[in-house]
């Protein structure tokens, strides 16, 4: 039996492998149920305010997702990093323009 730390020190896990997590209650198993249902999805909207008339949209997205909202948008005018209310700026997440979000949609499916 090979054991997490092994992993580790071989690179991690490959792509196609399953990984089992056996534990008791409590022990955080969930969150890796989420993680992976987060890789399915393509951009999620987790927010929406109507800016000057026209509607943005809080999206959450993938990091391969990102790099072409970054690619495609014109920044600071179609998409902003998205910044909470402490100031902290979340990757992957982003305030757009609700065209750049039509784009998108139309762009990548879902």
């Amino acid at each position: 039996m090979i054991t997490v730390p092994d992993y580790f020190k071989t690179g991690g896990f490959r792509p196609g492998e399953v990984v089992v997590h056996a534990g008791g209650f409590g022990v955080g198993k969930s969150k890796y149920y989420v993680m992976a249902d987060a890789e399915k999805t393509v951009a999620k909207i987790i927010g929406q305010a109507t800016v000057d008339g026209a509607t943005w949209y809080t999206v959450s997205c993938r990091k391969d997702v990102s790099v072409w909202v970054r690619e495609h948008g014109i920044e600071n005018k179609e998409w902003y990093e998205h910044i909470d209310g402490k100031w902290m700026v979340h990757k992957n997440v982003f305030d757009m323009h609700e065209e750049l979000y039509a784009y998108l949609k139309l762009s990548w499916g879902e």
